[in-house]
């Protein structure tokens, strides 16, 4: 029998095997918070292609423009969420059977210093995308259902609805106004004057509170500021409410998948207190609205309050 100690094989030449992924907290938080910002793009996005395919006569050029806008959106998405995973330390092998692809194609495609770097450069939220017609093409001068103008519209419209009032015409005789003017208020096709949302306030029997904070943000972009910020932000809340038809908390939940809670719901809208902006960011969703409008409210109840639900690094 022989004696010889079995032989080692030599070790291979070229590229060593790969290690463990290594982690890089920071790089993974900046993605997290990048995929944030632009989910409030698909949003606007997708409202705007609702609207588009919804219309009577949708220009195809002007509906491509929104699809190649959403397909760019999503790569951007992808490419911060690949890196994210792999930043986490976890394999890419984990992402094939979503996406088809494998380990190698998407460590060539989403370089994690460059993805890193056009996340730190990027100019989204885009808030609004040109999308001009092309030649011969109709224009498009349809809200997004989540922009201010139709929330107030939608406001308006259903107090005037709940009302006792009667016809639009009778509502326009109280309003000295044409009644076509009505019409075009509750359809967001026209700004109503604030004189004119008191009057349908005082004569439907709504709040005006609320119906001037979604009249201050359509005009100016935010509901005026007062001494009491956290009321602000719940007037806002309670605004939203009321123009997506007064959902009750059960609703809520469900668009929200579930994610909220009863007691973080009624929190947000009564207090005491003040909830995290995760709560927040999905109830403005679940109501109709974009984030970008409650957050500046709710940092301001926050700083008002000193309750640091999230980091302040973690909104730039």
């Amino acid at each position: 029998m022989s004696t010889r100690s079995p032989r080692v094989p030599a070790p291979r030449s070229g590229r060593p095997p790969r290690s463990t992924p290594t982690t890089d907290h920071q790089r993974a938080a900046l993605c997290t918070e990048a995929v944030r910002e632009m989910a409030e793009d698909f949003i606007t996005l997708a409202d705007l292609f609702l609207n588009l395919s919804a219309g009577e006569s949708p220009s195809t050029s002007t509906m491509l423009r929104t699809v190649t806008a959403l397909r760019d959106l999503t790569d951007r998405a992808t490419g911060a969420l690949v890196v994210r995973h792999r930043s986490e330390g976890k394999p890419l092998d984990d992402l094939h059977p979503i996406l088809g692809v494998g380990a190698d194609r998407l460590r060539k495609k989403y370089n994690p210093q460059q993805v890193a770097r056009e996340l730190t450069a990027r100019d989204w939220p885009r808030r609004s995308f040109p999308n001009q017609p092309a030649p011969g093409d109709p224009p498009d001068t349809h809200p997004s259902v989540r922009d201010p103008r139709t929330r107030l519209a939608r406001a308006l419209a259903r107090a005037h609805r709940n009302s006792t009032v009667g016809s639009q015409r009778k509502l326009a005789q109280l309003m000295k106004i044409d009644p076509s003017y009505v019409s075009r208020f509750f359809s967001g096709d026209r700004a109503p004057s604030w004189k004119h949302v008191q009057i349908i306030c005082e004569t439907c029997q709504v709040d005006p509170a609320l119906m001037q904070s979604l009249w201050d943000t359509a005009n100016t972009g935010a509901p005026r500021p007062t001494d009491n910020p956290v009321q602000d932000l719940q007037t806002y809340l309670k605004a939203l409410r009321f123009a997506d038809g007064s959902p009750s908390d059960e609703d809520l939940m469900v668009s929200t998948s579930h994610a909220l809670a009863i007691a973080e719901l009624r929190q947000a809208f009564d207090g005491p207190g003040l909830p995290s902006w995760e709560v927040i960011r999905q109830l403005t969703v679940a109501l109709q609205s974009m984030p970008k409008i409650a957050l500046p409210l709710w940092k301001r109840a926050r700083d008002h309050t000193n309750t640091h639900s999230m980091p302040a690094a973690a909104f730039g």
